[in-house]
């Protein structure tokens, strides 16, 4: 299933939606938001742009699918992995989002600009040896 596929569905449901990919389920953006600002699962959130997705913002998180039943003993089996059933608040997931996805495009810069910089010392390093 493409991502733009996956966005739909997320946008038609109100709980949460976990797609499998290869032996692990995925969550995308309120899905993401509502298992670990709602429900404290602690999972590591990846924000990335998605060019299928008409270039969008994305967040994603992800488990085993084999710890479903630990993490989530709620959820129902469907044709492209779980979904779990829920009225929850996501008053606050427009600006969890912005602000995550703002901080994650920052760091992106600093660790760019921390490349460049190693590189172009190592440049100079090597040319200072041609000398």
């Amino acid at each position: 299933m493409k991502i733009d596929e996956k966005l739909d569905l997320l946008n038609q449901y109100q709980g949460i939606l976990l797609f499998r990919e290869g032996l692990f389920l995925r969550a995308y953006n309120q899905s993401a938001y509502i298992l670990n600002e709602i429900l404290g699962q602690q999972l590591k959130l990846k924000f990335y742009q998605a060019a299928g997705a008409r270039n969008q913002w994305i967040v994603k998180c992800g488990f085993p699918a084999n710890k479903i039943n630990e993490r989530l003993p709620g959820a129902a089996l469907t044709s492209f992995g779980y979904r779990i059933a829920g009225d929850f608040d996501l008053t606050d997931y427009g600006q969890w989002f912005a602000r995550r996805c703002l901080e994650e495009n920052e760091m992106n810069e600093m660790a760019k600009a921390d490349s460049e910089s190693l590189l172009t010392t190592s440049r100079r390093r090597r040319s200072s040896r041609c000398i």
